[in-house]
């Protein structure tokens, strides 16, 4: 009975298969994820105005322009802003990316789909069989996830939110709001990245090698 609910057991592991579709939104969305990171750090610091205020002066006094430094500023944010307008593009993709996500969760195949190994896993657990360290880690691992899709869900609406908030009153009215709350999210994404990669380097040193490959090459359906 012991070697039947182990071999249960090892049914649920982080390691599984991946369908084409899957595969190819989750390395898609990790670029625009990174490429939304890379906006962020360049215009918070390389691009940030007051931080070029003084190249912008020093450059147009040597071609024998003299500005104030209001006019460096205005200067140094025009050229801020070309990041943010790459932000906002790759904002847009990343949305289109997680509207498909949506939609593939009905076209998994059988088995694969977030919700359907969240629930056989908490049906596991509810069973009168004993408690497993590795469903459970599994089921730890599955949450977390969800809770990142609520994370990328509220990133994409606030986002999407703050770039229209301009054609619509409601939107302008909590636009601070929104960015404040799009901000808080940023920062729980990257949260996520950093324990996603954690948790991906001790699995590949530890029990369960092979994980990125699954995510490359598909690995294998249970």
């Amino acid at each position: 009975m012991n070697q039947e609910l182990q071999k249960e057991a090892n049914a649920f592991s982080i390691r599984g298969g991946h369908s084409a579709a899957r595969r190819i939104w989750h390395w898609s969305s990790s670029l625009a994820i990174m490429a939304l990171l890379c906006t962020v750090l360049i215009a918070s610091t390389l691009l940030k105005p007051r931080n070029n205020v003084g190249v912008i002066q020093k450059k147009l006094q040597e071609k024998g322009v003299s500005v104030s430094d209001d006019q460096a500023k205005a200067v140094a944010k025009s050229i801020g802003k070309q990041v943010w307008v790459w932000h906002k593009y790759i904002g847009v993709s990343l949305a289109v990316l997680f509207l498909f996500r949506i939609v593939l969760e009905f076209f998994e195949p059988k088995g694969e789909g977030l919700a359907e190994r969240i629930r056989k896993g908490a049906l596991y657990l509810r069973q009168n069989k004993p408690q497993s360290k590795k469903v459970t880690h599994y089921l730890i691992v599955k949450y977390i996830y969800l809770l990142f899709y609520l994370l990328l869900l509220t990133l994409v609406l606030t986002g999407l939110g703050i770039i229209y908030s301009d054609d619509f009153p409601m939107l302008k009215e909590i636009k601070e709001n929104l960015k404040d709350i799009h901000s808080f999210c940023m920062y729980g994404v990257m949260g996520f990245i950093v324990l996603h990669i954690g948790g991906l380097a001790s699995s590949e040193l530890g029990a369960d090698p092979g994980i990125t490959a699954d995510m490359i090459n598909g690995g294998t359906r249970g």
